[in-house]
């Protein structure tokens, strides 16, 4: 029993190097081995997480240009309704144009052939008003305002007041009631009247009793010249040519 003891012991102090070496040996590969598995198996997640973390940016991106897709469409077909209200407006607006156009037409048209009242500025030349016919049209600025002269030729049968102006001994025609018998502008709604300028006619057929008071005549005139100076005592002028009646 000793004799088996000793040879153990024998055994092991002659290969105690041997044992120690591949003791060692395997703690070696141990240390080794093991961080080798560690890091394998970090940089495996770490791998798991990196596919993940992209998939999951694909899908973002996915997910992006499907939101993208989704407001362009969205801002073409705003863009396009814009475009059609814009060229709807467009149309409305040059559509009341014409409208507005056609209305100031027809309202200048009922004026000038209903009333006789006409704008001294838009008249011009061979323009037919109440009858008399346009053959001269002036203007002329100063001090900022602009006077305006548009003569007449043809005759016309007018019902008005004559009156003697003391001040400068001219003869003025009254006209209230037949106002749409002579040209006038829409101020002279109310009323308008006239400069005899062949005075000397007038005395021949009503002597001095004009003088003395104010006659309520109907008579004939021709050459109408409409004359608007600011601020002066200019007025509109015609020549008698005849008497229809006298009260």
């Amino acid at each position: 029993m000793k004799e088996g003891n000793e040879l153990k012991r024998d055994f092991f102090r002659k290969n105690i190097f041997t044992i120690s070496g591949v003791i060692v040996f395997i703690l070696i590969l141990f240390v080794i081995i093991n961080p080798f598995n560690s890091k394998q198996g970090s940089s495996k997640k770490t791998s798991n997480k990196l596919k993940q973390e992209n998939k999951q940016l694909k899908q973002e991106n996915v997910d992006l240009k499907s939101e993208k897709s989704f407001y362009m469409d969205k801002s073409n077909k705003l863009q396009l309704d814009l475009d059609k209200s814009s060229t709807a407006s467009g149309e409305i607006i040059i559509e009341n144009q014409k409208k507005f156009e056609r209305l100031q037409t027809v309202i200048k048209n009922e004026l000038v052939d209903s009333l006789s009242i006409f704008s001294p500025e838009y008249t011009k030349k061979g323009d037919k008003i109440a009858g008399l016919t346009v053959s001269d049209v002036f203007s002329e600025s100063s001090n900022g305002s602009t006077s305006y002269h548009v003569n007449f030729t043809g005759e016309f049968v007018v019902k008005g007041t004559l009156i003697l102006n003391d001040s400068d001994g001219n003869y003025i025609f009254s006209v209230k009631e037949d106002l749409e018998k002579l040209p006038h502008s829409l101020q002279e709604f109310e009323g308008t009247g006239f400069f005899i300028s062949n005075k000397d006619e007038l005395i021949k057929t009503f002597g001095d009793k004009s003088k003395d008071q104010a006659i309520d005549i109907t008579g004939i005139f021709k050459n109408f010249s409409y004359n608007y100076v600011p601020e002066t005592d200019s007025g509109h002028s015609a020549e008698f040519v005849r008497l229809i009646s006298q009260k």
